[in-house]
C-alpha cells in the first residue's frame, strides 16, 4: 500500500490466530538482546482485549513498514505494530466500520494507538500508515503503558482502552484527557481547552 510516499505492508492474520504464538514465531530467529526488547505482556494484553470485547468477526493484523523513518532524536516513528481490528455493527447487524488498537511490541517505546471509525474521516489502514504526528492529526489517539504504584500496568491499560472505545466520539479527541476516578477512567476536558473556552465565553 502506498500513501503519500510512505509504504506499509499490512498482513491480515487468519481467523483464530493466537497473537502470542504468532509474535513468538516472528522473534524466534532474533538474537537474545533483540528478543529482550519485545514485551510479551503487551502482546498478551492485546489477546486479552480481544477475548474481553468478544466482537464477532474481530481479527488481528501485522503492520510492517518497508522503510523505517526516524525522528531527529534517532528513534523510530513508524515501527511495526500488531493490531486488533474490531468490527462495529449497526442496529440491523450491518457493518458500519472498524475500530483498531495498534500496539508496538517493543518495550519502553512507541506504546499504542487507537483508531475509531466514527471519529476519523479516513480508513484505519490509511491513518496507521503515517508517522505518529500525522496519524494523530488524522484522528488516531496515542495511549501509553504508564506505571501506577500498586497497580498492574497492563490492567490499567485495558481500562483506558475500554474507556476510549465506549466514550462519546467527541471525547475521543485529545481535547479530553483520561482521568482516573475510583479505579476507573473517565474523559474530561483538558485544562488547556477549558481555559480557552473561558477566554472566549467569559466566566
Amino acid at each position: 500500500m502506498l500513501i503519500d510516499g510512505e509504504q506499509l505492508d499490512i498482513d491480515i492474520l487468519p481467523a483464530g490466530t493466537k497473537i502470542r504464538e504468532y509474535v513468538e514465531g516472528l522473534i524466534s530467529n532474533l538474537t537474545e538482546s533483540e528478543k529482550a526488547k519485545v514485551d510479551m505482556r503487551r502482546v498478551r494484553t492485546l489477546q486479552d482485549l480481544s477475548d474481553e470485547f468478544n466482537v464477532p468477526g474481530a481479527y488481528f493484523v501485522h503492520g510492517k513498514p518497508r522503510k523505517v523513518m526516524q525522528s531527529e532524536q534517532g528513534t523510530d516513528i513508524n515501527s511495526a505494530y500488531i493490531g486488533l481490528v474490531l468490527p462495529r455493527y449497526g442496529e440491523k447487524g450491518e457493518l458500519v466500520g472498524e475500530d483498531v488498537i495498534a500496539i508496538s511490541p517493543v518495550a519502553r517505546q512507541h506504546a499504542a494507538y487507537l483508531y475509531r471509525h466514527d471519529v476519523s474521516q479516513r480508513g484505519w489502514q490509511e491513518v496507521l500508515a503515517h508517522d505518529k504526528t500525522l496519524a494523530k492529526q488524522l484522528g488516531a489517539r496515542p495511549l501509553k503503558f504508564t506505571h501506577i504504584a500498586g497497580e498492574d500496568t497492563f490492567e490499567q491499560f485495558k481500562k483506558k482502552v475500554k474507556a476510549l472505545f465506549l466514550c462519546d466520539p467527541e471525547e475521543f479527541s485529545l481535547r479530553y484527557s483520561l482521568q482516573r476516578k475510583l479505579g476507573e477512567y473517565v474523559l474530561i476536558p483538558s485544562v488547556r481547552r477549558a481555559l480557552g473556552e473561558v477566554a472566549i465565553g467569559g466566566f
